[in-house]
């Protein structure tokens, strides 16, 4: 019985791992478990497969190591999910996305928006309407609208007081984060260079 638990596993792991990653590298919520079990399941099926065609292709009079197959499953779950998400952030596989169905394969639209190669600035509105900051993107997060956006090089203009404040001004560096929830819009500044909507 126990011999058998390796055997199991291999039909699971390796999909699981690959899953994993490329969910947490694309900031995507878990989905529910039954699709994600498939899919572990149906991956490692097919990374499984290869490890024993390749084996045997190469070692034909040899028995492959069930510990090999876990190992070799592993490392190409790892490495198939860096390339996946790679891929998918690829220029022609983000038009073909939307040549073919107007989608984005992101959970939020701002990975299609930003310009993370020349930097992007925003201005965002905020809904109190009490302040409108404008800044360069340093870093965000893809959680809907529970989002933080970091902006740094940033000014604040205060409505209600008529006053502003320019970060450069300040002898050490500093940044500001804002919660998308607080926000009403957000306005995109880009280099004239921008390559964003070719």
């Amino acid at each position: 019985m126990l011999d058998e638990i390796p055997r199991l596993i291999q039909y699971f792991i390796s999909g699981f791992i690959f899953l994993k990653i490329y969910f947490f590298l694309q900031s995507k919520k878990d989905t529910d478990a039954s699709f994600f079990t498939i899919w572990s399941i149906v991956i490692s099926f097919i990374i499984t497969s290869t490890i024993n065609l390749s084996w045997n292709l190469i070692y034909p009079n040899r028995e492959i190591s069930i510990w090999f197959i876990l190992t070799a499953g592993v490392i190409i779950g790892v490495v198939g999910a860096f390339i996946t998400y790679r891929v998918s952030l690829c220029k022609y596989f983000s038009k073909l996305m939307h040549m073919t169905s107007n989608k984005t394969i992101h959970e939020d639209i701002w990975r299609n928006i930003i310009d993370y190669k020349n930097g992007t600035i925003l201005k965002i509105y905020l809904k109190s309407q009490s302040a409108i900051y404008i800044g360069k993107l340093a870093i965000h997060e893809e959680r809907s609208l529970d989002s933080w956006f970091v902006l740094k090089d940033y000014i604040c203009m205060y409505l209600e007081k008529n006053e502003e404040f320019d970060s450069s001004l300040c002898p050490q560096p500093t940044a500001v984060a804002i919660n998308l929830n607080e926000v009403e819009r957000v306005e995109l500044l880009y280099c004239t260079d921008t390559k964003v909507f070719d």
